[in-house]
C-alpha cells in the first residue's frame, strides 16, 4: 500500500482510498496511469512513457487517452481538477505525482 497527499492506493486489491476513508473506484486505464505516477513521484513522465505503461508497446495511436485519464484521476484527487496540486502538467514533457509517497506496513 502506498500513501500520498492523504490518498491511499492499495496495489494489491486494487484501491483508491479517499483521505475521507472512501474507496474511489477507478477504471483501469486510470490506475494504471495512477500506478506509474505513484511508482515514480517527484518525476515527469512523457505521455509515451505512460501510453506505453498502460496500453502496451502494440498500442494503437491514441493521441489523447493519456489526457483523459489524466483529466479523471484528478476529478478524483484533486479539490480544483483545473488547478491541479498533485498531479501536474510539465509542458511538453509530460505529467508528475507532485507529492512524496510512502509505503505504509500491510495489515
Amino acid at each position: 500500500r502506498l500513501a500520498f497527499a492523504g490518498w491511499q492506493l492499495d496495489m494489491r486489491e486494487r484501491q483508491l482510498t479517499s483521505p475521507q476513508g472512501v474507496v474511489v473506484p477507478l477504471a483501469q486505464s486510470d490506475y494504471r496511469v495512477l500506478c506509474a505516477l505513484v511508482q515514480n513521484p517527484r518525476r515527469t513522465l512523457s505521455r509515451d512513457y505512460l501510453a506505453d505503461y498502460v496500453f502496451g508497446k502494440e498500442r494503437q495511436a491514441q493521441d489523447r487517452a493519456i489526457d483523459v485519464c489524466v483529466s479523471r484521476l484528478r476529478q478524483h484527487l484533486e479539490h480544483d481538477p483545473r488547478q491541479a496540486q498533485w498531479i501536474r502538467t510539465v509542458r511538453n514533457a509530460g505529467y508528475l505525482l507532485a507529492c512524496d509517497v510512502t509505503e505504509l506496513p500491510q495489515t
